[in-house]
């Protein structure tokens, strides 16, 4: 879950330092030291536009290869489909699993599907106020595609310098990755300590951490580019924390929902899903006009207070969240 949450984010900030952030140009015709520029940074300051998506194309079929051959399957009711099927063959022609005694059509089981994401956001508060911070954090991130070009351009630098000041974001986010098992060992602590397993509020204790770092750091980056227009160094930075508590938010917010909506974890994370990628595709509509009307310190200041008003709830469901769960329709009421 730490690798699989630092994923959506690593793409988003390793974009720009590999594209340098420029969107079209024409140049000769394609070298063998063009694809190595290609393959090693910066593919459109290099190579014709066109090479961006065949790169694309390249890399989603590496891993589509990779999904098909080397992932599992876990979900439980269809590995016991198959366990039943062997077993039927072997002469236990009796044998039936639960999928096999479903009787509900498959338009009915899309439906349920389709449906249940919605449901959840319709009568849980909890879920939808989740959902609502790491959109947020998100809607941000992509905010910072504007902010960056707008900040650091003001510096003087380059469109591939421009690209490269989102490593401090990439900087945060793998710390965070690497750490996961600092959590994991807390986790485990926790565990012996009481004999049982902690209950799911527990995954949220590193998004406490998270949620304050945030915004702090986006104030940081806010005010520093107004106040020291001479070097860029302390706006650089104050990307790290938030990278790192980015990262955090995500993985408390993607672990609890499945924990704690684990009878219906997968339709959970849709809703998740969705709203974050409804505000990933809103807030860059309408960033440019924010930081034209407000400047940059007040835009980026916007962002941090929005943030801010998020921070009481993690603590509040880190604290009471049984309490929600035990009265929820879809909750893991344990």
């Amino acid at each position: 879950m730490g690798v699989y949450t630092a994923s959506p984010f690593l793409g988003p900030v390793l974009g720009p330092i590999i594209s340098g952030e420029r969107s079209c140009i024409t140049v000769s015709p394609l070298l063998a030291s063009d694809l190595l520029l290609c393959l090693t940074g910066f593919i459109n300051e290099h190579l014709y536009w066109r090479w961006t998506w065949r790169v694309f194309l390249c890399w989603s079929g590496l891993v589509l290869g990779l999904i098909i051959f080397l992932v599992p399957e876990t979900f439980l009711p269809r590995l016991l489909k198959v366990k039943a099927k062997k077993l039927r063959k072997s002469g236990r022609i009796t044998v039936q699993s639960p999928m096999d005694l479903d009787q509900r059509s498959i338009p009915n089981v899309i439906l349920k599907s389709c449906t249940t994401p919605f449901a959840i956001g319709a009568t849980e508060p909890m879920a939808v106020v989740l959902c609502v911070w790491t959109s947020l954090l998100l809607g941000i991130l992509y905010v910072f595609f504007s902010a960056f070009g707008r900040v650091y351009g003001d510096y003087g630098f380059s469109r591939q310098e421009i690209g490269l000041t989102f490593i401090g974001l990439g900087v945060g986010i793998v710390a965070g990755v690497s750490a996961h098992p600092i959590w994991a060992g807390y986790y485990r602590r926790v565990t012996e300590a009481t004999g049982k397993r902690p209950p799911p509020e527990e995954h949220l204790r590193k998004g406490l951490y998270g949620a304050v770092l945030c915004p702090l750091s986006l104030f940081w980056f806010a005010w520093t580019t107004a106040n020291y227009v001479s070097t860029p160094w302390p706006s650089l930075v104050s990307t790290i924390p938030f990278g790192l508590g980015l990262c955090w938010s995500f993985q408390a917010v993607f672990v609890y929902m499945v924990d704690a909506y684990r009878p219906v974890a997968a339709s959970a994370m849709s809703l998740n899903s969705a709203m974050r990628s409804t505000f990933a595709c809103v807030f860059p509509l309408f960033s440019p006009y924010m930081f034209d009307r407000l400047g940059n310190a007040w835009a980026l200041s916007l962002c941090a207070f929005l943030l801010l008003a998020i921070v009481p709830f993690p603590f509040l469901f880190f604290k009471h969240g049984h309490k929600y769960r035990s009265n929820s329709r879809f909750a893991n009421t344990a």
